[in-house]
């Protein structure tokens, strides 16, 4: 009973630490995962100094079965596919190539500098290439760092982690002598990886496609939906790896990234929110038990005894690291292939180097080598200690990074952006001022509440109109319009009157519009066009609407076409519903900015933009009407849908 109690009290006050890591994490640029570590430190120091009996060990199969598929498929189910494809070919020549040419490189600098045998140095070099960015994402997301730089980032993090789980398991079963390295062995695993590689995205689409199925029947439970998205990961990882000897990692990272933007229109928008949070949850648990468990475990003689090879280890991380993405990139930047792909500049790949974190993956690879491996001990001291140097180095040091390549710095545009936006609301907040009637506010504090709003208005126009040059003034209006319509469409959509498939990917265009404007340079003529579409990419959408074509052929597969078809449809109805009913709050705030600035400049571009945005919006309702009088039926239901929600929701209120 005492060790009970004792057990219980530890779960207690860890819940509560890691609660109070991720609040200070949350405040400020220190890394959850650095506080995680130190936890545990601390944790182990006091259990032995009181010596408390307290016994928690890292099991293997828990940590690869129960706790990686929750990392996986958290991370996962949060990428928006439309993002994603703007940068595909590049995030999956890095998670490719990038992880092969860093493992080649790690084991060739241990075998050759410290004499460990090349079947034991190839195992490290796998399972150590593998990267965790969130400590760095954290970092970028408050600092402003640029978002694509954050997907690739993200993106390849997520497949080289999937990538590097393949290649450890092969090359495992080399070093244990299951297979031999020879000629015939390397050419067969790469073929086994090819295979294990598709098979894998395949069944992870077929197995999402069915859950989804069973979302869309049951519609009304939240804690349904969400269990049944709980089965999916695990059915996905556990089925692929025992039943089918596939990748249970990318069989896992497939599926989620199907229901994350297939699933979503099929998920109640009111149960939506609960499932990401449920997820998010999961995910803080995992992520906090292994990281945690890590250091709590860990016996720090290892860095007396075995010091020298784990700086041998941590310089050929670094260097396999920075050739993996600087050779990779270079091929992506100029070759034929990636052309139709926004380029990754210099200053971006220094980042990506250095933001190189290893985290969970390493950790739950190394624990799944048999103990009876006669170089066990070494690899996992050597994980250890790279997995820390890249915790406590490049994860604190990646911030000062930023700010000595000016990433995080805000341009004349931006500044010129927040201007106009405190401009534009004060003008409301005078407007507000002025109807409080007497009895609310006495007339003197009126007085002075709109002679103080009047003074800082002046003070900003005396600011603004400094600026003369036209496209700088175009760009800032552009950049404040582009957020405007962000916010507006998370408005529409947490209302339901946006469905997530076209709203996710009117957010991917509105994001990439903003690149666009924050990074001419890195577009190359390759950016975006007024009507809000990207040039260079074949829309997902385009893409299925060929498919539907190719189905009206095949007669058992009529119906499912016209299933395809009316979902397009709609799709592509809400996109421009969503692009028309976003243009209302940035005309409302350009003609506020037209009424208060009068510099001929200034009011030159403002009208063009309206005029700009005038002419999209024709162009929208032209194109809308020719849906509507073609799909009649089918956009009267959608209406009548969204007026009986609206009706239920005011019930309801």
């Amino acid at each position: 009973m005492h060790g009970i109690i004792i057990n219980i009290g530890f779960v207690s006050v860890f819940l509560l630490i890691i609660a109070i890591l991720r609040h200070i994490s949350s405040k400020s640029s220190f890394p959850y995962t650095v506080g995680l570590l130190l936890f545990g430190f601390t944790a182990q120091f006091l259990v032995d100094y009181f010596t408390l009996p307290l016994h928690i060990k890292l099991n293997t199969d828990i940590i690869y079965m129960i706790i990686l598929p929750i990392l996986l498929f958290e991370a996962a189910i949060q990428i928006n596919i439309h993002q994603f494809k703007i940068q595909f070919k590049t995030i999956t020549f890095l998670a490719t190539f990038g992880i092969i040419v860093s493992t080649l490189t790690v084991a060739l600098i241990l075998n050759i500098f410290t004499g460990m045998p090349i079947y034991a140095a190839l195992l490290f070099g796998s399972l150590i290439s593998a990267t965790d960015p969130i400590a760095v994402l954290a970092i970028f997301k408050n600092l402003g760092a640029p978002r694509r730089l954050g997907l690739i980032a993200d993106g390849e993090s997520m497949f080289n982690d999937a990538t590097a789980v393949i290649l450890f398991k092969i090359l495992l079963g080399i070093a244990l002598g299951s297979s031999y390295f020879t000629a015939h062995t390397m050419l067969a695993g790469f073929f086994h990886f090819v295979y294990i590689f598709l098979g894998s995205m395949v069944f992870g689409v077929l197995i999402a496609f069915v859950a989804i199925w069973i979302i869309e029947k049951i519609h009304t439970d939240r804690l349904i939906e969400a269990s049944i998205t709980i089965v999916l990961a695990y059915t996905s990882f556990a089925a692929a790896e025992h039943f089918f000897h596939l990748s249970g990692v990318i069989a896992c990272v497939i599926s989620a990234v199907v229901l994350g933007n297939f699933g979503k229109a099929k998920i109640s928008d009111k149960i939506m929110p609960f499932v990401v949070e449920t997820w998010e949850y999961l995910g803080f648990i995992a992520l906090s038990i292994v990281f945690f468990l890590a250091s709590f475990t860990l016996k720090l003689n290892i860095f007396s005894l075995n010091y020298i090879f784990i700086a041998y280890a941590i310089i050929a991380m670094l260097a396999a690291r920075s050739l993996s993405v600087y050779l990779t990139l270079l091929i992506t930047n100029t070759t034929r292939f990636f052309r139709n792909e926004p380029n990754v500049p210099l200053s971006w790949q220094h980042v990506l180097n250095w933001g190189g974190i290893r985290g969970v993956i390493p950790l739950v690879l190394v624990f799944s080598i048999p103990p009876t491996y006669p170089y066990y001990e070494v690899i996992f001291d050597l994980t250890m200690g790279c997995l820390l140097f890249t915790l406590f180095v490049n994860a604190l040091t990646i911030k000062p990074l930023l700010f000595k390549l000016g990433l995080h710095l805000p341009d004349r545009m931006e500044e010129l952006a927040k201007k106009q936006n405190k401009l534009v609301h004060d003008e409301k907040l005078y407007g507000i001022v002025g109807k409080y009637k007497q009895g609310v506010l006495t007339s003197d504090l009126v007085g002075e509440w709109k002679q103080k709003i009047t003074n800082d208005k002046n003070s900003i126009l005396s600011e603004i109109i400094i600026e003369k040059d036209m496209q700088t003034i175009e760009n800032s209006l552009k950049y404040e319009a582009l957020k405007i319509q962000k916010a507006e469409l998370e408005k529409l959509l947490s209302i339901g009157r946006v469905g997530y498939m076209s709203a996710y990917e009117f957010e991917a265009q509105l994001d990439l519009q903003i690149d666009a404007l924050e990074y001419p340079e890195v577009y190359s003529g390759k950016a975006v066009s007024m009507d809000q579409a990207v040039n260079s990419l074949s829309s997902l959408r385009l893409r299925l609407s060929r498919m539907r074509k190719k189905l009206l052929h095949l007669p058992l597969l009529k119906y499912f076409a016209k299933d395809v078809n009316n979902s397009l449809v709609l799709t592509r109805w809400e996109l421009l519903e969503s692009r028309m009913l976003t243009t209302v709050p940035v005309m409302e705030y350009l003609n506020v900015l037209a009424k208060l600035i009068s510099e001929p400049t200034w009011k030159e571009t403002i009208d063009k933009l309206r005029e700009d945005y005038l002419a999209l919006n024709t162009k929208n309702e032209s194109e809308m009407a020719k849906l509507k009088e073609k799909y009649e039926v089918v956009i009267f239901n959608r209406k009548q849908n969204i007026f009986n929600k609206i009706i239920d929701d005011e019930a309801l209120a």
